[in-house]
């Protein structure tokens, strides 16, 4: 097992620890206010130390010469994993249209159990795309500074006012609009790789 690839199972194994953080009761919230604090905190430290890893184990990979057939699909899968997890839990507080997790679970779900697939069996090497990077780097972004926000406002005292939170909360909407928009920009540029190859 190389290195790179442990660091994605790793990722694969923090997802329940997200879910786990992101739902957790806490004694000082209703359980209407979710997440608490503390459970946002720790999705927080979750998920950029995913994001540090997912930029990490393709250099390591690389510059130690163990790229694998195993890492050019763990590496993206974990990834996308643990972005449909946040996903599902911003879309379950209301931070992001429930219309787009199903859009973007749709993309994924077509990416991971059938293009990549099919390229491999094929020999043919599904490069990232500049639409998925930016992708990649937008979600990562905003991912973040919404976990940061709940920090702010989970549990008492009440530091931001409500109309204050639904602005915001109309803010994190449309930027995963956004996401949802580049997501499927990037999901044509490979169907449009895939039916050329299938033209031979």
């Amino acid at each position: 097992m190389t290195l790179a690839n442990t660091m994605s199972l790793i990722r694969l194994a923090s997802v329940p620890m997200l879910l786990i953080a992101f739902y957790a009761p806490s004694e000082s919230i209703s359980p209407s206010q979710i997440p608490s604090r503390l459970g946002a905190f720790f999705c927080f430290v979750i998920l950029l130390l995913g994001v540090i890893s997912d930029a990490l184990d393709g250099y390591l990979a690389r510059s130690r010469r163990e790229v694998t057939r195993m890492g050019k699909l763990l590496d993206p899968f974990a990834d996308s994993l643990t972005f449909v997890t946040v996903f599902a839990c911003f879309a379950d507080i209301g931070y992001m249209g429930i219309w787009m997790f199903w859009l973007i679970l749709a993309r994924e779900v077509s990416m991971h159990f059938f293009l990549r697939p099919y390229f491999q069996i094929m020999g043919v090497v599904l490069a990232a795309k500049t639409a998925g990077k930016v992708k990649t780097v937008l979600q990562s972004i905003i991912s973040l500074v919404l976990l940061a926000f709940l920090v702010l406002i989970g549990g008492p005292p009440d530091l931001l006012s409500p109309t204050i939170i639904n602005y915001v909360r109309t803010g994190f909407y449309l930027a995963f609009g956004v996401v949802t928009l580049i997501s499927w920009t990037s999901m044509s540029v490979y169907l449009s790789g895939l039916r050329t190859h299938l033209r031979g």
